[in-house]
């Protein structure tokens, strides 16, 4: 009776048969790994006494796109074909294997372009720029992973002069009301800097003369950096004075806690710091804005 019952139940079949069609049959429910390994390079389309796989260019790009390789597809799908693989399966893998990334797509909220490799490089390397996550993608294009507003912003902030271009490329200024309305209040954020407000008034010819007049500040060396806040900062021990180095030199996010003048306590998570004199001027995430505070007023920089 044991071996009459046995024989009723269904064995699970280890391997299919794989067809000059691009399909894969198991006669029989199929062992659990050999259904994962199909299921992962092929699309499965009869369920019953019977299994069918299809295999298709995208079934295969799915499988490639998991990780697995050329090799090990070919080399699992042989280990469980009962007659071999056909060569349009080969073939079918190999072809796919080839082109498989030849091209690669990454997503960009923006894109920054211009004539001058050596002014993007600079862009692209700016510390104050760090939030917007540029990278080269040709000496003259740079990809943004901000929106264009906020890129255009961020690039006025620090003091270049960008304009917006439409989808066809092509800059927007003069093309309606609205591109004449973002030209000025372009120029009123260049001008208001972080000392005032912004002028709205301010005419082409001024901004002109205001950037062509404009000395960029030579950055501090190292041991001006550590000579600055062992100067002004000295309430604080050794190890936070050499975070809030990290924070200035290499832009390393810092926990800043400042006691205020008016005694009210701050605090931030600060990212790509500058010194300008006896104050702090950083990037805050969490706030989505610069914040400046004078070094003789921090109490707590830990990483």
């Amino acid at each position: 009776m044991v071996v009459a019952a046995e024989g009723m139940l269904a064995v699970a079949c280890p391997s299919a048969l794989f067809g000059a069609d691009l399909t894969a049959v198991v006669p029989g429910p199929p062992a659990a790994e050999l259904a994962r390994l199909l299921d992962r390079v092929a699309d499965r389309e009869t369920r019953g006494t019977a299994s069918v796989w299809r295999f298709s260019p995208g079934s295969v790009r799915r499988a490639l796109d998991e990780g697995l390789t050329e090799g090990q597809l070919l080399s699992d799908l042989g280990t469980v074909a009962h007659d071999g693989l056909p060569q349009p399966l080969e073939y079918l893998i190999k072809d796919m294997a080839r082109r498989h990334g030849e091209v690669c797509v990454a997503e960009v909220a923006c894109v920054v372009r211009g004539h001058d490799e050596g002014l993007l490089a600079e862009i692209a390397s700016h510390r104050k720029l760090a939030r917007l996550g540029l990278r080269v993608l040709a000496p003259t294009v740079l990809a943004s992973d901000a929106s264009l507003a906020t890129t255009l912003a961020a690039l006025r902030e620090v003091g270049y002069s960008p304009v917006a271009a439409g989808g066809d490329g092509i800059p927007v200024i003069g093309r309606d009301a609205r591109s004449v309305v973002q030209a000025s209040q372009a120029a009123s954020s260049v001008t208001g800097g972080r000392s005032g407000k912004p002028q709205a008034t301010l005419s082409a010819q001024e901004l002109a003369g205001w950037l062509l007049g404009r000395a960029l500040p030579e950055p501090l060396s190292e041991l001006q950096v550590q000579a600055l806040i062992a100067k002004h900062a000295g309430q604080l021990s050794g190890t936070e004075r050499f975070n809030l180095y990290n924070l200035v030199q290499y832009g390393l996010s810092t926990y800043v806690e400042a006691r205020l003048d008016d005694k009210t306590t701050r605090r931030w998570t600060l990212e790509n710091g500058e010194l300008d004199g006896d104050v702090l001027d950083a990037w805050c995430p969490a706030t989505d804005s610069y914040q400046r505070v004078r070094l003789s007023l921090i109490t707590k920089a830990r990483r």
